[in-house]
């Protein structure tokens, strides 16, 4: 259980969503939220991730950035639900930022059980989010992409050093 405590700053975003939207969610929404964590995490982090490293540990790193930046691409159909360009171009901005991150986590477990939890969890906490973001809510979350890039960047790099040591 100690070693899972790594991964609790990824709840940034839902604890941000949590303060900024209301939280209100039906049974329905729920289970259509679930499914889409679940097929998206199997097919980004799940399929596509392991197809483009395979065995080669030198093509692990351009894996996770592929990955991420189609999983980033995939959020701009959000354009025909009616939200702002604005609104999508962050949203794409942040998914290719905690995309990375969770690409990272499944390096790390070889798992993908986190990645649909966290996943899961932002989706149900921005379920009321705005259409349109406000200056504050611009910088906050432009913030929280970068710490997510950040801390997806550290996960990594610690990765690759217990490795060389031999542990894990």
């Amino acid at each position: 259980m100690k070693k899972y405590i790594i991964y609790l700053p990824v709840l940034l975003v839902p604890l941000l969503n949590l303060m900024l939207y209301e939280w209100k969610f039906s049974v329905k929404e729920f289970f259509m939220m679930a499914g889409i964590a679940f097929s998206e995490e199997v097919f980004f982090r799940g399929f596509l991730l392991s197809k483009l490293t395979g065995n080669f540990r030198y093509r692990v790193f351009r894996g996770i950035l592929i990955t991420s930046f189609v999983f980033s691409g995939m959020h701009f159909i959000n354009l025909f639900s009616g939200a702002s360009p604005g609104y999508v171009l962050a949203q794409c901005i942040s998914a290719g930022c905690i995309g990375f991150c969770f690409a990272v986590i499944v390096y790390r477990e070889r798992s993908i059980f986190f990645c649909v939890l966290f996943h899961l969890l932002i989706n149900l906490t921005s379920t009321e989010a705005n259409l349109e973001l406000s200056e504050s809510q611009w910088l906050i979350y432009g913030a929280a992409a970068v710490f997510y890039a950040g801390y997806g960047i550290w996960m990594y790099r610690r990765k690759k050093k217990v490795n060389k040591q031999g542990e894990r």
